[in-house]
């Protein structure tokens, strides 16, 4: 049996970075199956698009530039809050891994000053 001091100092295994891939078309209408694995929490316009597989981003890219376009494809980490559940692009995502890395508080931990409130509204709306 491990002392309660011991449990205490367990380190957590290290969060594996979760990347998306936003790709910009400039000639080409994003395609009925590139709309259809869009990530959904993400916003998205007629000129980008939010996708987690490389593959299909380059993919899409690839079919831009073929018709003349300049398709760009940028990858950014990706996390979730464990606590409300909101998407995080970037250095911000990259500080929540980090947080959730920490031990077993910064699971728990709110993403930001609204995050206990988005929490209770999104069950309330359930």
């Amino acid at each position: 049996m491990t002392s309660p001091s011991a449990r205490a100092t367990r380190l957590y295994p290290a969060a594996k970075p979760i990347y998306a891939y936003r790709v910009e078309v400039t000639e080409l209408a994003i395609p009925d199956w590139a709309q259809s694995r869009r990530i959904k929490e993400l916003t998205t316009s007629d000129s980008y698009i939010w996708l987690r597989g490389k593959a299909l981003a380059y993919k899409l890219a690839q079919m831009d530039k073929e018709c003349g376009g300049s398709g760009r494809c940028d990858r950014m980490e990706v996390r979730r809050c464990r606590v409300c559940g909101r998407y995080m692009v970037g250095l911000q995502a990259e500080r929540r891994r980090l947080k959730d890395e920490a031990g077993y508080g910064g699971r728990k931990m709110p993403c930001d000053e609204e995050c206990h409130e988005r929490r209770y509204l999104c069950r309330k709306m359930v």
